[in-house]
């Protein structure tokens, strides 16, 4: 009969050796010739030296491997463990940085509006200050010529050159502003 066991379950099921029902075969043979087994006595496994000193050199060895192991599977889990810390957290930074530009291009924004809004307000107020000024020069120029002023002497006198001409429609008329005679 071959054992189906490794030698580690071996010597952890020893104790079930001084078990007289681990010997059913032994109990049956035994009362088919009219001898009674009352009790087994296991009295330990026993082998050369050389040979236990291989098994028990074995054991250590697979022991010291399985130690090894777990060793390395709880270095791979903290390194695992700290590698998915490492990537939340880069990933938290990295919403924070794009949170961070959203905001700044959203200020950004809101500044340059504010600013086209100052220089339209202050455009039109320029706008409305230069319409007021040529109406209270309009509303001066009328009151002036109901009084019966000539406006033209009036102008020109004033330091605005005003041109009046009055010719037929088919005369060409060429006019320089600048007091330097025109080349010719």
């Amino acid at each position: 009969m071959t054992c189906l066991l490794r030698y580690e379950a071996f010597l952890t099921n020893t104790p079930k050796l001084g078990d007289i029902e681990q010997y059913p075969m032994l109990l049956a043979r035994s009362s088919a010739i009219g001898v009674h087994v009352n009790k087994v006595v296991y009295n330990g496994y026993r082998t050369e030296e050389s040979v236990q000193q291989v098994h028990d050199q074995a054991l250590k060895e697979r022991a010291r491997l399985q130690a090894q192991q777990e060793i390395n599977e709880h270095e791979q889990t903290q390194l695992d463990l700290k590698l998915q810390r490492a990537i939340e957290r880069s990933q938290r930074e990295y919403e924070m940085e794009a949170k961070k530009n959203e905001f700044d291009r959203e200020q950004k924004n809101i500044e340059e509006r504010a600013s086209l809004s100052l220089q339209q307000l202050q455009h039109v107020e320029q706008l409305a200050q230069k319409r007021a000024d040529y109406e209270l020069e309009e509303a001066h120029l009328q009151q002036l010529q109901h009084l019966g002023v000539d406006l033209t002497q009036f102008l020109t006198r004033a330091g605005k050159h005003v041109v009046q001409i009055e010719a037929p429609p088919t005369t060409t008329v060429h006019l320089h502003s600048d007091s330097t005679p025109p080349n010719k």
